[in-house]
Order: C-alpha cells, then sequence, then structure tokens
C-alpha cells in the first residue's frame, strides 16, 4: 500500500456580529455521525471519543464557561440529520455540530446552520460543493475533500504511466464530485476514462461491476465511495482476480480502518490519499496512542478532524469569550490551529497554500550534504569564489556558461518582483517585462500581473545511494535502479569524510547505446551520465577518488520549483507550481490551490562579514540584485539571503452581495489594492529562515 499525505482545512465565506457573550453560560457542542451504518467504523463512536478528548484536553472549559457534548445518530438520512439539528438548536442550545459523514446530510444542514447563525465543523462529508458553490459562512472543512483526494491519488498513478481509468461511483453526491475531480486530473495530464458504473450507498454485491471493469481493461478501477462499500469492493475486487491480472485499484477515499478490514494480503498495491496517518509525527502518534488505549483502533483521519477542529473550536470561543456563531468563526480563522504539534491556519480556499510555501522555501539550498552551510566558510567569505566555493559542478552547462533558469542549481533561491498594479483591476496575466528582472521564457503567459514569484532549485530528500566508483566515461552503480529515470536531472553528493565532505555535482541522466541505465552487472544499476567538455567525472575536484574506487555519495532528484500565481481552467487566480515532470528535463504545471488571489516576497539578507546568521534587512527581489549587473554577481546577492517573508492574499469563492470590500490589503510589506468584487478577503504570512544557509541552525 503506497501512502500519500495531503492536509486541508476549509472555510467558506465569512459573518460579523455585534455580540460577545455566553448565550446561555455554557457551551454545547453536538456530535452528529453514522453511529451504526456504512462509515460507522471511520467516524462513529470515535468521533464522539475524540470530540471528549479535546474537551478534556482544553480542561473542561472556554473562557470560564463549561462545556458539553451532546451525540446523536443521523443514519446517513438527509431528513433526519436536519430533525436533529433543529432540535438542537431551537431546544437544547446546541452552539456548533462536529464529525457530519455524508454529504447530502451537510448540505441539508448547511442551510440550517446559516438561518440559525450556528456553525459546523464537517470532518467526515468530503464533497468539494461544501466550500464551493453551496458554502456557507458558518461552515469549517477540517479534512480532505474530492478535490486534494483526486488529486492525490491520480497525479501518483498517471506518474506511473496508468493512463485507462474506470469508475465505481457511490450514486449521490460525493461520489459523483470525487468521480468528476478524479477524471478531471486524469485528462488533464493526457489518459482517457474508459467508462463508470454507479452503485447505491450500502452496497453489498460489486460482482457485477466489477466485471464490467474488468473487462473494459482499464489499467486503474477506482472506488469513488467510502466506508463498506470501499471495504466490500476492494475484497471482491480480489475474489474476481482483478489486481492478478494487472490491474491496479486506487481507493479515492479510504481510511486506516479499511485496511485493517480488508486486511494487508488484499491491500497490497493498493493505491490511496489521506491528510492523517496516526504514525506520521511524533504529535500524531502522541494523539493515537492515547486514543488507541480507549478505543481499541487507531484514529482515522475522520476522528482526527474532530478532534482538531473541536479543540481549536474551544480554543477560539475561550479567546472571544462568546459563543456567537459569526466571532467565534472569525476568531478561528485568526488563530493557529494546532495540528498535532503543526501550526497552520485556516485559509479562505482552505488548502495550505502558506505551509506548501514554506515547506519547499525552507529547503533552499539543501543538496544532501553538501549544503550551502558546506560550500560557504563562515568566516572568510572573500575566499568562498561565490556563489558556491569549488565544491559544486553543474554537469548541464559547459564550464564556465551560464545556465539557462531551470538548470541554475548554482542559484538555489530566486524572485521576481511584480511591482504595482492598478486599484480595483481584475486579476489579468502579465508580459515577462511586467517583472524585476524579467520572468525566464518559461514562465512568459502564465502569471497574474503584480504578483512576485518565487524559484527554489533543491535536491529531492529521498536517495538512492551510490555502489561504486566512476569509470572514465562517467558510469556509476546506484543501489536502486528503478530510481532514476530516462533523461532526468538529478543531484549526486558527497556524505564522505573530508577533504571531500560537501561536495555536489547536477548532472541529466544519459546513457549508452540508446539506454539510460545499463546491465552489465545484471543489477541493472549502472548510471551513466555525460562527461562535459571541460572536465569529466574523474576532476581533479569535488569526486576525485581514483577510477574505479568505491565513494560514499548519494543521488537525489534535484527540483525546479517556480512559484506562482495565475488564472486556473476557469479564470479564477490560483497558486500554481512549475516542475520538472518525473524522469525528464522538461517542465510540468500544476494547480496548488484555488482562490489564491496574490502572492508578496521579501528576502532577509545577512549582510555582514563575515556573516553572523542575524537579519539585517528584508528587500524585494529588485533590491536584492540592484548593482549586481553579471549572472555571477547576482548569484553571490541571492547567497545573502537566509530568510524569506511570504504573503498571500486569499480570497473568497463567492460573491458576498451587498457587502463592500472596497480596501487595500498589506501583503508583506506590498499595498495590494483588489478588485470590490464583493469577496471577502484574507491575508496570511509567514517568515521562513533557510536552515541550509544558517550555520547555526
Amino acid at each position: 500500500m503506497r501512502r500519500l499525505i495531503i492536509a486541508s482545512l476549509l472555510l467558506c465565506g465569512g459573518a460579523t456580529s455585534a455580540l460577545a457573550q455566553f448565550s446561555d453560560n455554557k457551551i454545547i457542542i453536538g456530535v452528529m455521525g453514522d453511529q451504526s451504518g456504512v462509515v460507522a467504523d471511520v467516524g462513529g463512536p470515535g468521533s464522539i471519543l475524540a470530540a471528549r478528548m479535546a474537551v478534556e484536553d482544553s480542561g473542561g472549559t472556554a473562557g470560564g464557561v463549561p462545556i458539553e457534548i451532546v451525540t446523536a445518530d443521523h443514519q446517513n438520512k438527509p431528513d433526519v440529520a436536519s430533525a436533529i439539528a433543529r432540535e438542537w438548536f431551537d431546544r437544547r442550545g446546541v452552539d456548533v455540530i462536529a464529525d457530519l459523514p455524508h454529504s447530502g446530510v451537510v448540505f441539508g444542514l448547511m442551510a440550517i446552520a446559516t438561518e440559525k447563525k450556528r456553525s459546523l465543523m464537517i470532518s467526515g462529508a468530503a464533497s468539494v460543493e461544501i466550500t464551493g458553490g453551496r458554502c456557507s459562512p458558518f461552515a469549517t472543512h477540517w479534512t480532505d475533500d474530492t478535490y486534494s483526494l483526486a488529486r492525490g491519488t491520480g497525479a501518483a498513478l498517471m506518474q506511473q504511466d496508468l493512463k485507462s481509468w474506470y469508475f465505481l461511483t457511490a450514486d449521490y453526491a460525493f461520489g459523483h464530485d470525487l468521480e468528476k475531480d478524479a477524471a478531471r486530473v486524469v485528462e488533464e495530464r493526457g489518459g482517457k476514462v474508459i467508462g463508470s458504473a454507479r452503485h447505491p450507498l450500502s452496497t453489498a454485491d460489486f460482482s457485477a461491476l466489477l466485471l464490467r471493469a474488468k473487462s473494459s481493461q482499464a489499467q486503474v478501477v477506482a472506488l469513488a465511495s467510502a466506508g463498506a462499500d470501499t471495504v466490500n469492493a476492494i475484497k471482491q475486487a480480489g475474489q474476481f482476480g482483478i489486481m492478478r491480472g494487472g490491474q491496479r485499484v486506487a481507493a479515492l477515499h479510504a481510511f486506516v480502518t479499511d485496511i485493517n478490514s480488508v486486511g494487508l494480503e488484499a491491500a497490497q498495491g493498493l493505491i490511496i490519499t489521506s491528510g492523517f496517518y496516526w504514525n506520521d509525527t511524533d504529535g500524531t502518534r502522541a494523539f493515537s496512542e492515547r486514543f488507541f488505549k480507549a478505543h481499541g483502533r487507531m484514529p482515522t483521519r475522520e476522528q482526527a478532524g474532530v478532534y482538531t477542529s473541536v479543540l481549536h473550536y474551544i480554543k477560539a470561543a475561550g479567546a472571544a469569550k462568546t459563543d456567537d456563531a459569526a466571532i467565534v468563526n472569525a476568531e478561528m480563522r485568526k488563530l493557529p490551529v494546532d495540528k498535532f504539534g503543526r501550526q497552520v491556519r485556516i485559509q479562505e480556499n482552505g488548502r495550505f497554500s502558506l505551509q506548501f510555501v514554506e515547506r519547499n522555501a525552507r529547503l533552499a539550498g539543501y543538496m544532501g550534504c553538501g549544503s550551502d552551510i558546506a560550500r560557504v566558510p563562515p568566516n572568510n567569505p572573500t575566499t568562498a569564489n561565490y556563489p558556491f566555493d569549488t565544491r559544486f559542478i553543474n554537469h548541464l552547462v559547459r564550464h564556465g556558461d551560464t545556465p539557462p533558469p531551470k538548470y541554475r542549481f548554482q542559484r538555489p533561491i530566486e524572485g521576481f518582483d511584480g511591482g504595482a498594479v492598478p486599484a480595483d483591476a481584475a486579476p489579468v496575466i502579465g508580459g515577462a517585462g511586467d517583472w524585476t528582472p524579467a520572468l525566464p521564457a518559461d514562465l512568459n503567459g502564465l502569471v497574474v500581473k503584480g504578483s512576485d514569484v518565487l524559484i527554489l532549485r533543491i535536491f529531492g530528500e529521498e536517495s538512492t545511494p551510490v555502489m561504486g566508483g566512476f569509470s572514465l566515461a562517467g558510469s556509476f552503480q546506484v543501489a536502486d535502479p528503478n530510481f532514476v529515470k530516462p533523461n532526468g536531472i538529478y543531484g549526486i553528493e558527497n556524505c564522505g569524510a573530508t577533504p571531500t565532505y560537501g561536495f555536489s555535482e547536477i548532472f541529466q541522466a544519459t546513457g549508452s547505446a540508446g539506454g539510460n541505465i545499463t546491465a552489465p552487472l545484471g543489477g541493472g544499476n549502472v548510471l551513466v551520465v555525460p562527461a562535459a567538455t571541460s572536465y569529466t567525472w574523474n576532476h581533479s575536484i569535488g569526486f576525485s577518488r581514483p577510477v574505479g574506487s568505491a565513494i560514499n555519495a548519494s543521488v537525489h532528484e534535484a527540483h525546479y520549483l517556480a512559484i506562482y500565481v495565475g488564472l486556473n481552467g476557469q479564470g479564477l487566480p490560483a497558486l500554481f507550481v512549475q516542475h520538472f515532470r518525473q524522469g525528464s528535463n522538461e517542465l510540468t504545471t500544476e494547480e496548488i490551490a484555488d482562490g489564491v488571489e496574490s502572492m508578496q516576497l521579501l528576502f532577509g539578507r545577512d549582510t555582514t562579514v563575515p556573516r553572523d546568521d542575524s537579519l539585517d534587512d528584508y528587500k524585494t527581489a529588485n533590491q536584492v540584485i540592484a548593482g549586481a549587473g553579471t549572472a555571477e554577481a547576482q548569484d553571490a546577492a541571492w547567497q545573502q539571503v537566509i530568510n524569506v517573508r511570504v504573503g498571500l492574499l486569499m480570497r473568497g469563492q463567492e460573491s458576498n452581495s451587498g457587502t463592500s470590500h472596497d480596501a487595500a490589503y498589506q501583503v508583506a510589506g506590498t499595498t495590494v489594492n483588489p478588485q470590490n468584487d464583493h469577496r471577502i478577503r484574507q491575508v496570511y504570512e509567514t517568515a521562513v529562515s533557510l536552515r541550509n544557509r544558517i550555520f547555526n541552525s
């Protein structure tokens, strides 16, 4: 089983209120879910336990008033759920309802919550429409939606060249959305949906549907369902020999409890995407061990979402000193969310755009053991031969030539200043000359005018060891022959002892006799790289061991990431990343998050000689390279950057008619005055230290 971890936490719209008090001198939290049906294992009693744990961890009070929990089984029936919600809101004084599997249930409750001005915190349902066309200012979504689930699993399988798909889809809103979003990923990446079949909720016999999927000869049989439906389909797929026949089964919405139910044998090769896994971090392990002691099972992402949402609601209500839904929801947006030790924030579009930028920016300068701190002497920078000393070689260009932007790994971080745009203007695509410096040609026609661009060049954290020395032709063995793809861009770094410690080199994998990986040793693990004109792999610096000798080195994927705000297929602003296509030097573009209207950047510099790891100033990209007339001088200027401040202006998906939002926003030191289109907007900022630039990190 392959596991993809993603994170999503969504909030849609906004509301205001002048009240600030606890209406009945207590907070009442309702946990409503499936206690006995098809998804009881993934939520059910475990969700109730998670809510009680959150209350216990909060001390049982918020703002000095006690907290009560009430529970109910909605039986996966929208009419039953609506009746319970009205009774809770009108008679029992329930302030917020948590959990809520089943998208049909949620859509009914969103109208009621908006009418009654009460909060919903959704961890079970996954329809993208919860924060899309049907969004409510009183609803927050705390786990994966169909967009993120489909993108995670669909992209992973398409990268494996599995391009023909057949869907088995639950016949209600959640299943329809999941199939639609996954099909979009498949088609965007050159794949084809051969067919699909729909089934009602709580289907026991999938035999006829699976036979149709098998006869389609699709490479992927995708399950757009949940709970017992997914478990039954996986078990019966094994019985019908789907996997043995060479087809892959993708569970687009699966839980750890599902794997327990189907067993490891039936789960072999299964691809799932999840925003939570109990063994992911120290924080998730600590929570999960407590949960296991009380429940006998590890928590699912739905149960983890209930815990996180209830904990955050209590914190927000306590800080605001009220249970007024409008005020509490505003406070929830303002306060950081404690996601098992990770500090994150609710965003208008619900995807962790800021976290994506932050995580990748922090790795700037990472090249294994040959990171910036190994290459640039801290106490004598004048001898460091900026941007790198002789410990870095770029085999993608002739020695002394200036590489194109996507290959310029001498410059691990780089920015482009979008400048100013007229106030109250709709987002439009700019020309390359609208940025300072001018955008690389590969970004022409893609970036929204006025928004900054961040380029990062780093080694991937996964690697394969080098198993032998170099031949004169530039061949060497690697432990995992499948790690290296034809024409891919890779880095090799040396973790051996001094004086060779810290050497790193960039190359494109090529081949002899038309092949990338040759197999004279039987294991298919000899990698051939090109020899540059001015030197070969047994040059006198870097990997300088004699030809044929062993070397303590590893090969990593080399990543070029251009992060920017563009317009998606609907003409709406979104955050994108341009990167190398896997196993290729060609670039591909991927949408990361919609609703991101502008990105602004400031770069923190350490200009002291010798460097002391202290921030001396923040500058725009244009100011960083001011006076640096050559590419090499600009490399040296960017080497002074040890921190980046990132600001994102997020906008809601729907117009909040009747309300003016004609305002200027300060985004990382830049004034942004967007179009007055009656949308809710919010600024999110963070400052990221580049850990591979700080000597005492």
